[in-house]
């Protein structure tokens, strides 16, 4: 036979702690969600970066390519090869000032 102790010990749980139990769950759940959000936005993120990046890249291989085609010489003015694009000073003509210009 049971008695009274033994009875109430095996009765459950009380309500109180069936709220509080949910209470916790509730939140961790909400918490975990949360975090997932988190991980999907940054994930987002990272993968619009990354295509941006390889676009950048494709970019700058077709314009390198054009750069080479056209016999681009990044050093061209230095060694007057165009001597249309070094920058010389105005002669002053007589009888004009700056100004006047």
């Amino acid at each position: 036979m049971l008695t009274d102790r033994t009875a109430r010990r095996e009765t459950g749980f009380s309500l109180v702690e069936l709220t509080v139990a949910m209470a916790i769950g509730l939140f961790l759940m909400s918490a975990l969600i949360w975090v997932f959000a988190e991980l999907v936005r940054a994930s987002h993120h990272q993968l619009k970066t990354a295509h941006l990046d390889q676009m950048l890249v494709s970019a700058m291989h077709v314009m390198t390519g054009e750069l080479r085609r056209a016999g681009y010489w990044s050093r061209a003015c230095r060694r007057n090869r165009l001597p249309a694009l070094q920058l010389r000073p105005r002669k002053a003509q007589p009888g004009r000032t700056a100004r006047s210009r």
